[in-house]
């Protein structure tokens, strides 16, 4: 893993037949800051819950290997943002005054459509 996080929250949405969703939650107030090699510390999470991602680690710390990564942004444009993580859908970025999420597929989804 590139680098440790802290999700701010988790949680999970499991339905009638079984299945479970897993969510991690970020929540961001600031704009871009703390660079390093070119890249903020937001950006450098978003890789890391990248590399996380289907990982044995994730599996062995939280009991799953597949997830969602929510970040709601106030500072920071969520399409500006979208463009510089890695192409995944597992990102669902959107606004505290937003209904619905953007992913970096060109999905737009709110939690009706989990």
């Amino acid at each position: 893993m590139t680098g440790k996080f802290y999700p701010d929250a988790y949680f999970s949405l499991t339905y009638p037949n079984g299945t479970t969703l897993h969510f991690f939650l970020e929540i961001e107030r600031q704009k871009y800051g703390n660079v390093r090699n070119g890249k903020p510390s937001i950006v450098r999470k978003a890789d890391s819950y990248f590399e996380y991602y289907d990982s044995d680690e994730c599996d062995n710390r939280w009991g799953f290997r597949k997830f969602r990564v929510i970040f709601q942004l106030k500072e920071i444009d969520p399409k500006d943002f979208l463009n510089r993580i890695p192409k995944h859908r597992m990102y669902l970025v959107g606004t505290p005054d937003s209904l619905t999420y953007q992913t970096n597929k060109g999905d737009t989804l709110s939690f009706t459509d989990l």
